[in-house]
C-alpha cells in the first residue's frame, strides 16, 4: 500500500504515517510517499513552488478575516509522486493538495484501488479546509467568503472540477474519520452520491505507553476530571472546545479550577 501526503507532519501526515507502520508490522508493503517531511513555514525552501503557491492562497486570494487554511493555487503545482507508485498496489490518499492533482487522481482510480481518507473538508469545497459555518459547498460555493472577490470564479471553478472527478470516478472508496465530517461530506454537491465510511484515526502506539497515575498513586485520593483534545490546530472541528483552554497543553483540571465553557457547547 502507499499512503500519499503532502508531508509527514500535521494530523494527516502523523495518521499516514501510523498507518503505514502498523501495516509494515502486519508484514504488508506499506510506505507514506511525501514531499517534505516538515512544514512549509519551518521549511520554505524544501519545495519553494509549493511555498510560493501556499503564500499566494494565504496573503493573494484568501479573504482577510476568514480564519481557515486554503488550498486553491497549491493544488495548480505538479509532482512525480504517481511515477513512484508500484503496480498493482493499493493507494491510500489522504492531504492532496500540491501532491497529486484531480487528473492524476482520476487516472488513479482506472488502474488502482484508491481509499481516499478526508482530514478536513476541503476535498469537497472549492478551496477552504473549514467552511467555518458557510455552506456553499452544498451548491456552487457561489459569492465565497472564504476569498476576496475578484477570485470567486476560481472556486466555482475549483469545485466542478472535484465534483467532475467524483462522477466520473465513483469507484474511490471515501473515509472520514468523523460522523461530522462524513455528515458534511455527504451533504456537499461533490460527495453527496458517494458512501462515506466512518473509520476513526488510529491511535498511535505511543499513547498506549503512557502510565495513567490514579488517585491513590497521585496521594491525594480524589478523582479528577481529565480533559484531552488534539488538534492540529484550533481550525479543527473542535475550536470552541480549544478556545475554552487558555493554554493547550497536557494537565488535569481540579473542580472549581475550569475555565468556563463557551454557551454553544452547552446548548
Amino acid at each position: 500500500m502507499r499512503h500519499i501526503n503532502f508531508s509527514l507532519s500535521g494530523g494527516a501526515g502523523s495518521v499516514a504515517s501510523t498507518l503505514a507502520a502498523a501495516q509494515r508490522q502486519a508484514g504488508w508493503d506499506s510506505s507514506v510517499l511525501y514531499v517534505i517531511d516538515g512544514t512549509l513555514r519551518s521549511q520554505p525552501f524544501a519545495s519553494p513552488l509549493h511555498t510560493l503557491a501556499a503564500g499566494t492562497d494565504e496573503y493573494l486570494l484568501k479573504a482577510g478575516g476568514f480564519n481557515s487554511s486554503l488550498s486553491t493555487a497549491r493544488d495548480m503545482v505538479r509532482t512525480s509522486i504517481i511515477n513512484q507508485i508500484p503496480r498493482g498496489s493499493i493507494v491510500h490518499l489522504h492531504g492532496t493538495n500540491g501532491t497529486v492533482s484531480f487528473q492524476e487522481i482520476r487516472r488513479l482510480s482506472q488502474t488502482h484501488t484508491v481509499v481516499w481518507t478526508l482530514h478536513d473538508m476541503n476535498p469537497f469545497t472549492g478551496g477552504c479546509h473549514y467552511s467555518l459555518g458557510c455552506a456553499g459547498f452544498e451548491q456552487k460555493c457561489a459569492a465565497c467568503p472564504a476569498v476576496r472577490p475578484p477570485f470567486r470564479s476560481l472556486i466555482t471553478k475549483n469545485l466542478k472540477a472535484k465534483a467532475t472527478m467524483w462522477e466520473a470516478h465513483s469507484s474511490i472508496r471515501v473515509v472520514a474519520p468523523t460522523h461530522w465530517l462524513a455528515d458534511s461530506a455527504g451533504s456537499s454537491s461533490v460527495l453527496g452520491g458517494q458512501h462515506i465510511h466512518v473509520i476513526p484515526n488510529p491511535l498511535a502506539p505511543e499513547f498506549e505507553q503512557v502510565p495513567v497515575a490514579t488517585p491513590s498513586q497521585r496521594g491525594d485520593g480524589e478523582d479528577r476530571l481529565v480533559v484531552g483534545v488534539v488538534a492540529a490546530d484550533d481550525r479543527a472541528p473542535h475550536p470552541l472546545l480549544t478556545r475554552s483552554v487558555a493554554e493547550p497543553r497536557s494537565y488535569v483540571v481540579d473542580e472549581g479550577a475550569m475555565p468556563p465553557l463557551p454557551a454553544a457547547l452547552m446548548a
